[in-house]
């Protein structure tokens, strides 16, 4: 499946995984093949409905071969610009609903039945100040990824890279679901969740230091604490 890529693009990655361990490769297609498509041709066209599953065991398929050649890919998108479609090079068209059916339904479950950790990218496009172009804001709307992507953004905003898990503990008799970090510069990171159907005012202790809050049902919070400064003597 990759041996087009084995000559050139798979030993330049090595080399530089090899200068920064570090670095995070992301994958993203141009054009699915033309079987799978309504054009029948890599160029143009959108996914034929009956191609979602086999595009999907397409994407584990290459995953599986570039971490087997040494070269992990940390996420994938389902499409590169999904709304534009070229009339002159590979491409495809993929709409706002298409691409949550297609992640949730198909692309998702084939990653973790093949026990994948590779993440998914949605709406891989070129940044334009139009209203049009506000696609994402469809996507997330998906009333299945929603949840999910708040508390990712949540955590992503203020909980680091080599982050620690530290204890937060509450009442056996609350409601709310907390977890907390401490960053390695030191700062602290508290995350909090109401399930519950009504809002819940609460208080927050550490250090001596004590706040109270009221988060509305349903809602997450986020609470931060920068570092503490070291004097030097």
């Amino acid at each position: 499946m990759i041996a087009n890529y084995r000559q050139y693009i798979i030993p330049v990655l090595r080399e530089a995984l090899a200068v920064n361990p570090k670095l995070k490769i992301i994958a993203s297609p141009w054009s699915p093949p033309g079987w799978m498509k309504t054009s029948g041709s890599m160029i143009g066209g959108t996914l034929l409905p009956s191609s979602f599953t086999p595009l999907a065991r397409y994407f584990v398929r290459f995953v599986q071969s570039y971490e087997a050649a040494g070269a992990p890919i940390f996420a994938i998108t389902p499409q590169n610009e999904p709304r534009n479609i070229p009339a002159d090079y590979p491409g495809m068209g993929m709409t706002a609903e298409e691409q949550p059916v297609f992640i949730r339904e198909h692309l998702g479950p084939a990653l973790r039945a093949a026990h994948l950790k590779t993440k998914i990218m949605a709406f891989d496009h070129n940044w334009v100040p139009r209203r049009s172009n506000y696609r994402p804001l469809e996507i997330t709307s998906d009333a299945h990824p929603t949840v999910d992507f708040t508390a990712l953004a949540h955590a992503s905003n203020f909980v680091a890279p080599g982050a620690l898990r530290i204890d937060s503990t509450s009442s056996e008799e609350s409601p709310l679901k907390h977890v907390a970090f401490r960053n390695s510069d030191g700062s602290i990171v508290l995350l909090v969740l109401n399930p519950s159907e009504s809002a819940i005012t609460f208080g927050i202790v550490w250090q001596s230091q004590y706040a109270t809050y009221m988060l509305q049902p349903g809602a997450v919070v986020t609470f931060h604490w920068p570092p503490i400064s070291r004097t030097r003597h």
